[in-house]
């Protein structure tokens, strides 16, 4: 499925079936075997990193990062999204997309000009959706699909985005060194199963949603157990007779018979901007329990709050603050680890999960985000376009020290990011992300850095279609 001469024959003939049109849109003749209507939409986003020596002696683990190098790479992203109507509110989505980096990681990443080569296309998302489902609010999705759940618009999911995540996600636990908990591999893994939906926010108050299936996932060595884990559970969204109130509420369990895993993780959340003008507050918490394997109970929590003010002004400044935590730490017998399928990327280095150290669990972290929106005249053509500018400074510290004497502050980061929307379609960006006071690495004997700082420059362009 991931080869790229399979999938583009399997779209060549979709298409020439259905006699496409320049246009993207294709009307065909009405009868039962076909399409009334197929929709072609995609992103293609390219980004050129340049990360320095300290990052990448992080990522690769090597215990002498005075020998690194500092490496620049490019992986771009090429998302292709076939919608198909086939009448009776029956519709289905095939979405193909590559694999960033593959199984790579550090200079590992930087083997060629597309940081390691991974530019074959597979299945992300295949699913068929019947909506009125036997009654009037109920929708039925099954297929290969994604599960997603985010308080605000635009930003990535704290506990659940299972297209996106990371896979080996329960790996992690064993691979961690002296306590900080991230995912090394950069493969994602995907969901397959049932979802009914009943309900909609935006024609009533309320939406619930039940989902079953299976996460499929890459793990190998000693967590190679974990690889067939089922994951099933209920979402639920509620807009009360309370103005600017939205409230989510989330029960989800990961089953794994062959590793004896039970999990299960109970959430809360919730987005408020009644409180004071131009003020925006949001929250989450999540309590996690059960079985981690035969031997080990699962015992985590996690939360973040946060508020946003945005200022009345021609250039729209705005401040965001917020605080997180995710438990770690724990015993021989109990595992405080909170485990998430998590798609948190608001800082470069420390959090994105992509060119980043990807760090999941087992921190505090205290955000403090500010940024303006302007118009600028590029190409004087007398169209100006919009120029979006933030800057972040994010102080991060370990939640449970694992090694006694060695240091659990993750450092402070502060991100510059500037975003030109050259046109509805295509958008540049530059970023500078730069971390310092990091000890934990330079007291971790396995790193045995050096210096307590790294950096990254991230400069990308993204059009969608």
């Amino acid at each position: 499925m991931r080869k790229l001469t399979l999938v583009l024959i399997g779209v060549a003939f979709v298409l020439a079936t259905a006699g496409m049109t320049y246009a993207g849109m294709v009307n065909t003749e009405q009868s039962a075997t076909s399409a009334k209507q197929i929709r072609l939409s995609g992103e293609f986003d390219v980004p050129m990193v340049s990360r320095d020596k300290g990052a990448n002696s992080i990522l690769d683990g090597v215990t002498k990062p005075n020998h690194q190098d500092s490496d620049n790479l490019w992986s771009p992203s090429i998302i292709l999204n076939i919608g198909i109507d086939v009448g009776d509110k029956i519709s289905s989505l095939i979405q193909l997309q590559n694999r960033r980096l593959g199984n790579a990681v550090g200079t590992a990443a930087n083997q060629d000009f597309f940081g390691g080569g991974n530019v074959d296309l597979g299945v992300e998302q295949a699913f068929i959706k019947m909506e009125k489902f036997m009654i009037q609010d109920l929708t039925f999705i099954y297929g290969m699909q994604n599960l997603k759940t985010t308080l605000r618009d635009g930003e990535g999911a704290f506990f659940l985005d299972t297209n996106n995540a990371s896979s080996n996600m329960f790996a992690g636990l064993l691979t961690n060194k002296n306590g900080a908990v991230w995912c090394r591999s950069k493969a994602s893994s995907e969901f397959a199963g049932f979802r009914f939906d009943y309900g909609s926010l935006k024609n009533s108050n309320y939406q619930a949603t039940l989902f079953f299936g299976k996460v499929s996932e890459t793990a190998t060595g000693v967590d190679v157990l974990h690889n067939d884990t089922m994951l099933q559970g209920v979402l639920a969204w509620f807009k009360p007779n309370i103005n600017e109130l939205l409230l989510n509420g989330s029960i989800t369990q990961f089953v794994n018979p062959k590793a004896d895993m039970d999990m299960m993780t109970i959430g809360l959340g919730g987005t408020y901007n009644g409180a004071v003008p131009n003020l925006g507050l949001y929250g989450e918490f999540y309590t996690q329990t059960g079985a981690w394997s035969k031997t080990v109970d699962q015992a985590a929590s996690a939360y973040r709050l946060g508020g946003r003010y945005d200022v009345e002004h021609e250039l729209k400044p705005y401040v965001d603050f917020s605080m997180w935590m995710l438990s770690g730490g724990g015993t021989g017998t109990k595992n405080k680890n909170f485990l998430s399928m998590e798609n948190v990327k608001s800082t470069m280095i420390l959090e994105d999960d992509t060119f980043g150290l990807d760090l999941d669990s087992n921190y505090t972290a205290m955000k403090l985000e500010g940024g303006i929106a302007t118009k600028v005249d590029l190409d004087k053509d007398g169209v100006s376009e919009d120029l979006k500018v933030k800057l972040l400074f994010g102080n991060f510290t370990m939640a449970k020290a694992a090694v006694s004497g060695v240091s659990k502050k993750l450092g402070t980061e502060i991100d510059l990011v500037g975003t030109l929307q050259y046109n509805p379609s295509t958008s540049f960006s530059l970023g500078y992300a730069t971390l310092s006071g990091a000890t934990f690495f330079t007291d971790a004997v396995t790193y045995n850095a050096k210096e307590s700082s790294m950096g990254m420059i991230i400069f990308g362009a993204n059009m969608k279609f």
